[in-house]
C-alpha cells in the first residue's frame, strides 16, 4: 500500500509523525529488515568476499547490521565514528595496496580520502551501478550487480 510506505525524502518528519500516531506501523519497516537479516543467509556476494577476505589475508569493514558476513564465518569489522583514524597509524596505510569498496556511495566518513593522502599510490576499487564521487583517475570503477562481481573477482584472485 503507497500509503503506508515511508517517503526517504521526507523519513524524519513521516518518521517521527508515524511513530506518535501509529508506532505499530512505524517499526514495521525495521522489523521487516531485521526478520529478512536474521531468517536469510548471506548472499553469494557476501561468501565470495569472505573468500577474498580469506585468500588476500585481509579484513572486512562494514556498515551492515545485518550480520551476514557473520554467517559465512568470518569475522567483520564495524568501526563507528572516528575509530579508524583513532586505531590505525597513517603509515599503516602506505602498506595497503587498494581497498575495494562495495555499494557504498560516498566517503561521507573521510577515510577513503585519508587513505589516499597517506598513500597516494593506493588505489580504490569501487563496485557500484554508479560511479562514486570518490573514485579518481588511478582508480577503478567495477560497474554491475555485486552478486555478479564479487564472485568473478574472487575466482581471479
Amino acid at each position: 500500500n503507497e500509503k503506508d510506505k515511508i517517503s526517504i525524502k521526507n523519513i524524519g518528519h513521516e518518521l517521527i509523525m508515524l511513530a506518535v500516531s501509529e508506532p505499530e506501523k512505524a517499526l514495521k519497516p525495521w522489523d521487516d529488515f531485521a526478520n529478512a537479516a536474521f531468517e536469510n543467509g548471506p548472499t553469494i556476494a557476501h561468501s565470495a568476499l569472505t573468500r577474498l577476505a580469506e585468500k588476500l589475508q585481509c579484513k572486512i569493514f562494514t556498515e551492515n547490521v545485518d550480520h551476514l558476513h557473520e554467517k559465512t564465518g568470518i569475522q567483520a569489522l564495524r568501526p563507528t565514528g572516528d575509530w579508524l583514524k583513532e586505531n590505525i597509524q597513517p603509515s599503516w596505510l602506505k602498506e595497503i595496496d587498494a581497498i575495494i569498496t562495495v555499494g557504498l556511495s560516498s566517503d561521507d566518513r573521510g577515510m577513503l580520502a585519508w587513505y589516499k593522502e597517506n598513500n597516494p599510490n593506493g588505489k580504490l576499487i569501487a563496485i557500484n551501478l554508479v560511479q562514486p564521487n570518490f573514485v579518481g583517475e588511478e582508480d577503478y570503477l567495477l560497474k554491475g550487480d555485486l552478486q555478479d562481481i564479487l564472485p568473478e573477482l574472487e575466482k581471479m584472485v
